[in-house]
């Protein structure tokens, strides 16, 4: 049986319209994959950078709250101070976590407080506040995880 003269290409178009469709749909689905191997990436340099400033807290831990300013250097009259991946004398572990993350760096502070919160002298603080902030580059952007604890 032959379809009339008029509806002979309503087939070809029909099945061009659908492979466009279909194109359209392939073209959203390979960008939605990219998007989500793109976050899984920073997800997970994100975990690592978060492991590192809970691996370094914990280093600080066995050295002992009481023990730091002379762990970090500092005079019993100086009111913080800091250590530096880029910079300092850090502990070789230290070295190697932040290598473990695209452009590392590990920077921790330390700072004495007194009662009321106010920065004081080691040696007339009663408490310590330690900043750990561990930046990575991902994308050409510099990303940070900030870890911040205060010991009595």
């Amino acid at each position: 049986m032959q379809t009339p003269f008029d509806q002979r290409g309503d087939l070809l178009l029909d099945a061009l319209l659908a492979l466009t469709l279909l194109g359209f749909v392939a073209l959203g689905a390979v960008g939605l994959g990219h998007s989500a191997v793109h976050l899984s990436g920073e997800a997970a340099h994100l975990d690592a950078a978060l492991n590192v400033s809970r691996q370094c807290l914990a280093d600080l831990d066995q050295v002992g709250w009481h023990r730091l300013p002379q762990y970090f250097g500092a005079a019993g009259s100086a009111q913080s101070a800091t250590l530096d991946t880029d910079v300092d004398h850090t502990p070789p572990e230290w070295l190697a976590r932040a290598a473990t993350l695209p452009w590392g760096k590990i920077v921790v502070r330390l700072e004495g407080l007194v009662r009321d919160g106010d920065a004081a002298a080691f040696d007339a603080s009663i408490a310590l506040r330690v900043s750990i902030v561990v930046s990575y580059r991902e994308s050409q952007q510099r990303r940070h995880v900030t870890l911040r604890t205060v010991r009595l």
